[in-house]
This record gives C-alpha cells, sequence and structure tokens, in this order.
C-alpha cells in the first residue's frame, strides 16, 4: 500500500536517524454484535497530515512510559478512550513517514465496554467506525489518485474505500498488516 517508493525502516533510521516519535492505536471494538474499527477524520491544519484519514495517535512525549501509554493517552485525548478499558493484544511494523519525519509505532488493542467516543473537536473532524468485515472485503482495495498534501499534488496510490473515506498512506499500510493477522 506504500503510495511512493518509500525506503524500509533500517533505510529510514539511515537516512534520519532521530526521526520524531509518534503512536497510534489500531482499536476494535463491538457495535450491534459486530466488530468495528475505530478511525477518524484529522480537522483541517498546515501540516502534511490535514484532513486525513488516520487512527488516533501522536507524538511520544516525555511523561510518556513508552509507545503503548503515548497511544493510549492520545486515544483518550483525541475519542475520550478510557485507557483501562482497552486490552492491548501487541503491535506492529514501526512505519517511518517521511513527510512528517514521524516514526510510529501502530498499537492493537480490544476496548472493553460501550464504545461512547467523545472527539476532541480541535484535532478531530469526525469519526469513522469500519466494520471489520468491509476492511476484510478486497472490493474496498482501490487504485487511483489520492491528492497528497505534502507534494500539493494527486499521486496514483493503493487506497482503501470505505463508504466515502478514502484511506490511504501509512494508514492504509497498517490496515494491510491488520487484515493479514485479521486473515491468519
Amino acid at each position: 500500500m506504500a503510495p511512493y517508493k518509500r525506503p524500509g525502516h533500517r533505510e529510514s533510521l539511515e537516512i534520519n536517524p532521530n526521526p520524531r516519535r509518534a503512536a497510534v492505536l489500531a482499536l476494535f471494538y463491538e457495535k450491534e454484535n459486530q466488530p468495528f474499527l475505530l478511525m477518524m477524520q484529522r480537522n483541517e491544519y498546515d501540516g502534511a497530515h490535514s484532513g486525513q484519514i488516520c487512527f488516533p495517535g501522536g507524538s511520544i512525549e516525555g511523561s510518556d512510559q513508552n509507545h503503548i501509554h503515548a497511544a493510549l493517552r492520545e486515544a483518550q485525548e483525541e475519542l475520550n478512550v478510557t485507557p483501562n478499558q482497552v486490552q492491548v493484544y501487541g503491535e506492529l511494523s514501526p512505519l517511518y513517514i517521511p513527510p512528517s519525519k514521524f516514526l510510529i509505532n501502530p498499537v492493537v488493542g480490544v476496548y472493553r465496554g460501550e464504545p461512547l467516543w467523545k472527539p476532541d473537536t480541535y484535532e478531530v473532524k469526525h469519526i469513522i467506525e469500519v466494520p471489520v468485515q468491509m476492511l476484510l472485503d478486497d472490493r474496498n482495495v482501490k487504485n487511483g489518485p489520492v491528492y497528497a498534501p505534502s507534494l500539493q499534488s494527486n499521486i496514483n496510490v493503493p487506497y482503501y474505500q470505505f463508504h466515502k473515506s478514502v484511506v490511504w498512506g501509512a494508514t492504509a499500510m497498517v490496515l494491510s498488516e491488520l487484515k493479514e493477522f485479521l486473515h491468519e
């Protein structure tokens, strides 16, 4: 799902040995007896990830014990996810994002309880609830032009289409790895 020739993890650290560190939370939950994946769309701002669809997450701060703590903290700040109701199952491959110079650590968890998300209106434009069945359906994988803010142009990339939401780039790569694990 890489949108352009992206260096691998090792090559990225050779190019930028001190990337900005971040963590995201791929959070599964049950709603109406169906499994869902929690995503969001960021508000518009002057930056590489403006308006993009993503997982809750952000920079690892000095007060964070580790990237799992950071992912849970960010999910709480952005969507009011209660950290002690999240069972962390593991982590996915770290991923370097060249436009913003972030090295993200995706954390996978399951929310135990009634989902009562409350988005932070400063950071979150809206919540996107993706049925897991929709993620697993290969008909939702597309290829075509997507606007890349960091390049200020459209680029042809593979992406996921969930209703009206287009998910591409690093988030699509994380989704692809998640999808592989779910199939296994």
